[in-house]
Order: structure tokens, then C-alpha cells, then sequence
């Protein structure tokens, strides 16, 4: 029997879909990468964070698996794998916090290498102790991890609900994206000298000395991966790619300087639209925390946007901001004192798409 196909009953089906507004995309099938060392361990249900609230992140994408790799193999991937952000490739650093009893005897972190748990620094034939440097490179050369957004909420390690089938602290996470301004700690001297107008950067671009060791941060150190530098600070570029497209002939230098162009705008996230004075400690030492100065300081130290939040008595031992910090926000405390003593906070309107 033939079929009548009846005219303006047609159905159209546009190549077009929404699936959501993307200030905070939740991505499916994204994970925390499992070779990533613990930065810290929540004090309250003893779980591990591998992306603390606050780093930059980004995807590691078919530019970059190819140099995710140990000493005689790679990791084969299988899912998106959330790691910090950085404009050049970086090494990361285990701690005691990663060996195999530090959660049971089920074991944690990922070697990187075979795969197999990271035991500590007694394996025989390991690749990682439990605090030395590691030969994984995450980021291949020239490309590093292109940024996503900045992490809005601490990261859980994945291979929680790989080891216990019976609980999984975060089934879903996320990163911010843009159309919001955040406020965050400066702590490298590169962030330090980002000022207001400055468009913003991943840190890395030009260095092959990066490293992500989060269980011990060193706040005041140069260049840090997941955190920001101006894009006018950017004098050096990335030597290995230069190389790739030096010619011999005279439009050698226009080239690299177009390509260099092109990648630094990759890693740009967003544009500084205030710098905020946390406190004045002339007596500080050049890039120490404001946390280990907090006992020394008053509130005359404090700027008198926070000074006034001083006044409000707080409970010992919860770092509330209050009179236990003159005031200081709590979460500001990992900014780090410049030259003159002066600690700053970076608000940075978020554009990393």
C-alpha cells in the first residue's frame, strides 16, 4: 500500500541544540586526572583534594596526551581529565600524602607510569617517592593545559568511588567560565604586579621549570601553575616553539612573533578591574604568607575596607574573619607581602571562553 505524505506536516529538525547557559558548564564525563597528588586532606571526612578552590583549570585534550607520560610508558585516556592550567607543560610533585596506606590499604593515588598505586618511597623500582619530584609532564611543549575556567569549589580526587564502590563525595564537578568577578589572594610576584586594566594570563608561558607540588605550596615562589600573570608581562617567549618556526629568511621573526601572538591569547582568562590592599606590614618578609604574619600585625596594618571586620569577636582555632585576623577574609590569607610589606587581593572579571 503506498503511503500518502500528507504536505505541511513536515518536521525540521535544525542542527542546533542549548543545553545550558555556561557561566558554570557542567561537562559530561569530566573527572579530577587520577595521577594527581593530594593537596590537602578535609579535615572532617578525611577525603583528598587535588584542585584546591581557586586554581585554574583546563582539559588535557588530544594536543597534550602524547606528553602525559613516565619514564617507559603513557596513560591511556579515556575521559575529559580536569588538571590545573598552565601555558607551558609542567612536572607535578608527590608528597607522603599520596602513599598507598595514607587512606587504607586500598591504596590512592595513580603512578603515572604503570598505572599501578603509588606506594611510597621504598618501592622497589618506583618511578615517584613519596616526596620527590616525579618525571610526568603534563602539557605537551609549546601547548601546555589551554584554560577552562578557575575552580570554584575544592576538587575530590576521582578515584574515590574507583577504590569504594559505596561513595562518591562528587559526582559532578565544575569550573567557572566567565560573566562573573571573583576576588583572589595574590601570592606570585607576577600576580602581585597584574594592576587594574591588565589583561590576564595562565602563568607558565616561556619557563620549563613549572611544577604542581600543591601539598607544599611555595606562595612566594616565580611562576606557578594554575595562577595568573599580565599578558604584557610576557617578555620571553617559548624557546622550543621558536625554533619550530625559525626560517632562513627575513620573515623568520614576523612568523614567530604572529604564532607567539596566537598561543599567549589561549591562555588569556580575563581582565584585573581592581587591586585591593589587604594590609600594610612594612616588617614582612618579601613573599611570606599574610597568614604567618597575622599574630604580628593590628588593625592599623589592615586596609579599612576589611579593619572594621575586626571589631567582631570570633572563636580561636576556626580562622574566622574577625578579631582572630584583625579583620583580614580568611581565605585572603595565602597572599603573600611584596617588597614593601603590602599585601594585595586580584578582582579579576572572568572571560576564559
Amino acid at each position: 500500500m503506498a503511503y500518502r505524505i500528507p504536505r505541511g506536516y513536515a518536521v525540521r529538525h535544525p542542527a542546533y541544540q542549548e543545553i545550558m547557559e555556561g557561566q558554570r558548564p557542567t561537562i559530561k564525563g569530566l573527572r579530577a586526572a587520577p595521577y594527581l597528588p593530594v593537596a590537602e586532606i578535609e579535615p572532617r571526612h578525611d577525603d583528598p583534594i587535588v584542585i584546591p578552590a581557586g586554581t585554574w583549570v583546563g582539559v588535557v585534550n588530544a594536543d597534550n596526551t602524547a606528553s602525559v607520560q613516565g619514564v617507559t610508558g603513557s596513560i591511556a585516556f579515556t575521559k575529559m581529565d580536569l588538571v590545573p592550567a598552565c601555558s607551558h607543560w609542567y612536572t607535578v610533585t608527590y608528597s607522603a600524602n599520596d602513599i598507598s596506606d595514607t587512606f587504607g590499604t586500598l591504596g590512592n593515588v595513580r603512578e603515572y607510569d604503570t598505572y599501578s598505586y603509588v606506594l611510597g618511597a621504598s618501592q622497589t623500582g618506583a618511578t615517584v617517592t613519596a616526596a620527590g619530584a616525579s618525571t610526568l609532564k603534563v602539557g605537551q611543549t609549546g601547548v601546555g593545559i589551554k584554560p577552562l575556567g578557575i575552580a570554584y569549589t575544592d576538587i575530590y580526587a576521582s578515584w574515590l568511588a574507583d577504590a569504594y564502590t559505596n561513595y562518591d563525595r562528587q559526582p559532578v564537578i565544575g569550573f567557572l567560565s566567565q560573566m562573573q568577578v571573583v576576588q583572589v589572594p595574590a601570592q606570585t610576584p607576577q600576580e602581585k604586579a597584574i594592576e587594574v586594566g591588565d589583561k590576564v594570563m595562565i602563568d607558565g608561558y616561556g619557563s620549563n621549570t613549572m611544577t604542581w607540588a600543591p601539598a607544599t605550596p611555595n606562595t612566594g615562589v616565580s611562576e606557578r601553575v594554575g595562577r595568573l600573570r599580565a599578558v604584557t608581562d610576557v617578555t620571553t617567549g617559548d624557546v622550543q616553539t621558536q625554533a619550530e618556526f625559525t626560517e632562513a629568511t627575513g620573515s623568520a621573526a614576523a612568523i614567530v612573533a604572529v604564532v607567539e601572538a596566537l598561543k599567549i591569547n589561549e591562555f588569556v582568562v580575563g581582565k584585573c578591574v581592581r587591586k585591593i590592599l589587604v594590609a600594610d606590614y612594612a616588617s614582612a618578609t618579601e613573599n611570606t604568607t599574610l597568614a604567618s604574619n597575622v599574630s604580628s600585625i593590628t588593625r592599623s596594618n589592615v586596609s579599612s575596607e576589611f579593619s572594621d571586620a575586626g571589631r567582631v569577636q570570633t572563636v580561636p582555632g576556626l580562622s574566622l574573619q574577625g578579631s582572630g585576623l584583625q579583620g583580614v577574609p580568611a581565605w585572603a590569607r595565602t597572599s603573600t607581602a611584596d617588597s614593601a610589606g603590602k599585601f594585595w587581593i586580584l578582582e579579576i572579571s572572568v572571560a576564559a571562553v
